[in-house]
Order: C-alpha cells, then structure tokens, then sequence
C-alpha cells in the first residue's frame, strides 16, 4: 500500500512539473543567433555570425525578440554598425561589453532597459542613437567607450546610475534632456575633453564625483537639486 501511495505522489508531482513549468527551448539557433524560447518570447543568448553591419531582428523563425541575454554579443569584434528592430524591449548585462569594433550604435524605440556594462568598453563607439523608450541607464552602460565625442541623452530617460558614461575621455559635447532627475556617482568622471555642460532646470540629485576629472570651467546648478555630495571629487 505504501508503495502504491508513494508512486501515485510522484505521478502527480510530475504531472505538476508539466503544466506549471515555463514552456522554454533552449539552444535554437537562426541565421546565426543562437537564442532560447520561453513562454513564446525569444531571447537572444549569442550569435555565430560574421556580419559587420548587424540588425538585430524582431523576430526569429516567427518567434518575437524581447530580450538580448548577458554577455549575449561579448567581444563580438566584427560588429561594425548595430541597429535594434521595433519590438526589442530589454539587453541585458554586458551583452555587448568589449565590441572593440563597433562605431556605430542605433536603438530602437521599443527598447526599455539597457543592463549595467551592456556597451562597455567598445572603445571605436562613436555614434549613439537612442530610442525613445529609455527611462535609465544603467550603472556604467558607456563606460570606457573611449572615442565617444557627442552625446545627446533623449527626453525621456530620467536616470543616469553610477559611472554610466565615466572614462569617456574624449567626451567633448553633452546635450541633456529636460525630463533627467538624477545624476548617478562618477557619471561622468575623467570626461577630459568635457568643458561646457547645461544642467537642466527640473534635476534633483547629483551623486558623489559626477565629474570628476572633467575639465569644466563652470557649472551652474539648478535649485531643485537637494543632493548635497561634491559635484566635481
């Protein structure tokens, strides 16, 4: 009897597995990108392709993207010009940290969060476009992308986090949208070439050594901003 009782508990456990579990397929992969399926959304987890002027699909075999995944494009030094279809909401951490041949970078509108280091270190970045959807980047999204020399942040986004664009050193032009509240720590340190910034009227916060090592002249700082950190060390 025991026996019996103990082999109908793991039948029903099974049959549990089977309708709560995430319908997911991991290591498909089409026209180069390899990427996993869950609850019939695809996220891109890497590519196997040689393309220089890359276009990141909504969909793949049918199936819509979401989400490039962690590390997803790590190093991947042939990309050239990259370009997010409409539908792409998320690219995660690191995804493409370390593209040293990346120059130029255009996102799509649909995009809502880009994941901390997600551009880190592509050092030959020279051109961003973003889209319209973004209210945050992350903690050092653009750190380190070395020949970065105009940034113009679109209205919208609200949040620049920690060290988001810190050792651009060649960061020489900013534009910032009326609608950014905070200023994360170091987000703009050892800008060396940064000598002239605007701060917009409605910002609340400035975090500790935002530009430090930048080399501007003056600064004038909105009275909404409550902070109380040191604006340069």
């Amino acid at each position: 009897m025991k026996k019996f009782i103990s082999i109908t508990l793991c039948i029903m456990l099974c049959l549990t597995l089977c309708v709560f579990a995430p319908a997911s397929i991991s290591a498909l992969e089409f026209e180069g990108f390899v990427y996993d399926v869950q609850n019939g959304v695809a996220t891109i987890t890497g590519y196997n392709g040689n393309e220089t002027d890359l276009t990141i699909p909504s969909t793949l075999n049918g199936t819509p993207v979401k989400a490039i995944g962690d590390y997803a494009f790590y190093q991947k030094n042939d990309i050239v010009s990259l370009t997010f279809s409409e539908g792409i909401e998320e690219i995660e951490n690191h995804a493409f940290y370390g593209c040293l041949g990346l120059k130029t970078l255009s996102l799509s509108d649909s995009i809502k969060k880009i994941g901390s280091s997600a551009f880190s270190y592509c050092v030959y970045l020279e051109e961003i476009n973003f889209g319209k959807g973004l209210k945050t980047i992350s903690n050092n999204c653009f750190s380190n992308d070395t020949r970065l020399v105009y940034l113009n942040i679109p209205e919208g986004v609200e949040v620049l986090e920690d060290g988001a664009f810190e050792s651009c050193s060649h960061l020489a032009y900013l534009n910032l949208p009326t609608t950014l509240k905070t200023i994360g720590a170091y987000s703009f340190a050892y800008t060396f070439e940064l000598r002239d910034i605007e701060l917009p009227k409605g910002l609340t916060a400035i975090g500790e050594a935002a530009f430090f090592f930048s080399n501007i002249e003056i600064i004038t700082i909105p009275s909404t901003v409550k902070s109380n950190s040191n604006y340069y060390y």
